[in-house]
C-alpha cells in the first residue's frame, strides 16, 4: 500500500496535531477507533468556524498554506482549538457514529453523574506521575479539564 500522490501537497496532521494528552486519553481504551473520525471532522469543523486562520494559511500557494496550518497546529491542536462546546459535540457525533459503543455510560469518578467517557489514569497526587488505577471519566469532565486526584 504506497502513501498519498506524492505530486499532490498534503497537510502531514499528526497525533499531537490532533489531540492533546488530556483530550486523546479518551480514546485510549478503544484505539484507534473513533481516531480518524476525529481528525477528519475536527479539522473540517475548526475550519468552518474560522479556527486555521493564521498567518500564511491564506496564501494562494498550496504548499506554504499547507505548512502554516501545521505550524499552527503545532502551537495548539485541533481538540484545544474547538471549544468546550464544539469538542464535546464532536465526541458524541463521533460516539453516534459508532453506535454508543465507544465511551460508554458510567459513574464519573470526578463529577458523580452517570455520563458516557471512558477510562483515564487516576494519580495519588497532581506531581506524582505514578498510576494507581484506570477509573471512568466522563466527557464533559474532560472536555472542561478536570483532573481526579486519589485521596
Amino acid at each position: 500500500m504506497s502513501g498519498p500522490p506524492t505530486d499532490k501537497p498534503v497537510i502531514n496532521i499528526t497525533f499531537d496535531h490532533a489531540l492533546c494528552p488530556q483530550h486523546g486519553e479518551s480514546f485510549q481504551a478503544k484505539w484507534p477507533q473513533g481516531y480518524a473520525l476525529f481528525i477528519a471532522e475536527g479539522f473540517k469543523r475548526l475550519g468552518a468556524a474560522g479556527g486555521l486562520a493564521a498567518a500564511g494559511t491564506e496564501s494562494e500557494d498550496v504548499e506554504v498554506r499547507n505548512r502554516a496550518i501545521e505550524q499552527h497546529l503545532d502551537e495548539k491542536p485541533i481538540c484545544c482549538r474547538l471549544g468546550k462546546v464544539a469538542l464535546l459535540a464532536l465526541y458524541m457525533w463521533i460516539n453516534r457514529q459508532h453506535k454508543q459503543k465507544l465511551w460508554p455510560l458510567a459513574r464519573c469518578g470526578c463529577c458523580k453523574k452517570i455520563a458516557r467517557g471512558g477510562a483515564y489514569r487516576s494519580m495519588r497526587a497532581p506531581d506524582d506521575p505514578e498510576i494507581v488505577a484506570h477509573r471512568h471519566m466522563c466527557l464533559h469532565c474532560v472536555v472542561n479539564n478536570v483532573r481526579r486526584v486519589d485521596e
